[in-house]
């Protein structure tokens, strides 16, 4: 017992401490969280579409990495990718990064990395548009960034899509408590969806992938949970449960679409510099949804026009309408890059 008040004492401030405080101050803003408009964090005990119950420690588990304070430490690493670094350091700093992560510089419309004064530059590096040419054909639907197919096919009857194989999540909660307003609509279409994940290696930018009007956005407040792929497979519901930010509209002979970016932990912000307004991973979230009509203005997207950016690597979401002999032009497991094709009516 001495030995411990002579510790206290001569570290009043210990490390440990700092952990509790840090927590007590966490577990303190998400209590005080302004309650969502749907249960976006309802219990994964519950039968989601078929998939067996997952164990009572799984949901433990996934409950305690919630309360992480992850929020903090994503705008934390923001904060680091910003510091300038010494011109004679860059290449060597920036140049490893390039290559324990797979960046293909001689891409870049900057290939010389004395020019990018912090990460942040880097990762927001832009593409020699020659590098991605985007498929011409107006019937086909190009892959909006660089990635991997995490899951395709086409939305279940009953609004149920796959995460990964063996785990499916609900486009109801998925969009806010409701499924599209033109779902199912058409006699002669089908809803599709499609989910590519983008790597810290990968090109960070998303265009727009078909031309097309955006008619509204609604931007969930949510969690920052990793989603990388292993933790895909292991927390259903997981893009439900994090941050996002959704545009909705119409193409294809008035069909539904709808593009979505998912935030992740260190992803420090979603940019999209047209959407002015939209402020990802704030420290208080006025409100649980925010939505924002484009109807007025009549927005209209080209295909492969430059949508926006990650700080780092994260997840596309693409939920849509297409004729029911619509095919994929790829396969789950693709390594795909910014305008490829992707799906053709």
């Amino acid at each position: 017992m001495k030995r411990y008040w002579r510790f206290v004492r001569r570290y009043p401030l210990p490390i440990w401490a700092g952990f509790a405080t840090l927590g007590a101050l966490q577990w303190r803003h998400i209590t005080q969280r302004p309650p969502p408009p749907i249960d976006e964090s309802q219990s994964h005990l519950h039968d989601l579409g078929g998939v067996p119950k997952i164990s009572l420690s799984q949901e433990l588990a996934i409950e305690c990495y919630k309360i992480l304070p992850l929020r903090s430490l994503s705008r934390a690493w923001g904060w680091v990718n910003e510091i300038d670094l010494p011109e004679p350091l860059r290449p060597a700093i920036l140049g490893l990064y390039a290559r324990v992560f797979g960046c293909n510089v001689g891409e870049a419309m900057e290939p010389d990395l004395k020019s990018y004064a912090n990460l942040g530059q880097f990762f927001r590096r832009r593409l020699r548009p020659e590098c991605r040419p985007i498929e011409a054909c107006p019937q086909t639907m190009v892959s909006p960034c660089d990635g991997r197919v995490l899951t395709l096919g086409p939305v279940a009857k009953d609004g149920y899509i796959e995460q990964v194989k063996g785990v499916r999540y609900s486009l109801r909660y998925f969009f806010g408590g409701e499924l599209p307003s033109q779902t199912f609509e058409h006699d002669a279409g089908q809803l599709y969806y499609a989910v590519i994940y983008l790597s810290p290696g990968d090109y960070h930018g998303f265009h727009s992938p078909v031309e097309w009007t955006i008619l509204k956005r609604k931007h969930f407040s949510g969690h920052l949970l990793s989603v990388s792929p292993s933790m895909v497979k292991n927390v259903p519901g997981l893009f439900s449960l994090n941050e996002r930010v959704i545009y909705e509209g119409v193409w294809n002979d008035e069909r539904f679409f709808s593009y979505s970016a998912i935030g992740a932990t260190n992803v420090g912000s979603i940019r999209v510099d047209w959407d002015n307004g939209l402020v990802t991973n704030r420290k208080r979230h006025p409100v649980p949804v925010d939505e924002k009509l484009f109807s007025e203005v009549k927005l209209v997207k080209g295909k492969g026009e430059y949508f926006g950016e990650f700080n780092l690597g994260s997840t596309i979401v693409l939920v849509f309408e297409a004729p029911e002999s619509g095919k994929f032009q790829v396969d789950i497991g693709d390594k795909v890059k910014l305008g490829e094709p992707l799906f053709k009516s």
